[in-house]
């Protein structure tokens, strides 16, 4: 847990002008949003108030909403690259913060939890989010698993 705190501290320091603050994870792993928000509930309670996860019942699809094949068919787009290219708008136009993972780790993410739908596309979710040019990243690269590696990016469109 303790790559996970950092996480969630590099996100308050970076917005701690911010009144509320979405982020989120964009695959799913024992880092995930829901782990996340424990991590904020019960360590950072204060700050659990402007800082959180998208929640459930959030219009737009977040990324780790997406674990069947079921969640991506109800995902808006008539295949894999429109779908993709939907969530990526919707998080460019609703999250201040993502986390993404290393280019070494994706494929071992992509390997991992085959029934995880969304894990199978987080190569292209990452390039596509970083093709535009609204993310950049921000304190350190912390391991979460033995083969997994993350960084938090900020959304330049979003947080000032």
């Amino acid at each position: 847990m303790l790559p996970q705190r950092a996480l969630v501290e590099t996100v308050a320091k970076d917005s701690e002008y911010i009144d509320k603050v979405l982020m989120a994870s964009t695959y799913i792993s024992p880092l995930n949003d829901t782990s996340l928000e424990n991590i904020l509930r019960f360590d950072y309670p204060d700050l659990s108030r402007r800082v959180f996860p998208p929640p459930l019942s959030s219009p737009p699809k977040s990324f780790n909403r997406i674990q069947s094949a079921s969640d991506w068919e109800d995902t808006p787009g008539n295949n894999d690259d429109q779908k993709i290219d939907y969530l990526v708008a919707q998080a460019n136009q609703n999250l201040h913060y993502i986390i993404l993972p290393n280019d070494e780790s994706i494929n071992s993410i992509s390997q991992k939890n085959l029934y995880v739908i969304v894990n199978q596309h987080i190569g292209q979710i990452k390039k596509k989010l970083l093709l535009t040019g609204e993310w950049t990243p921000i304190g350190q690269l912390q391991q979460v698993d033995h083969d997994e590696k993350v960084q938090v990016y900020r959304n330049e469109k979003i947080v000032p």
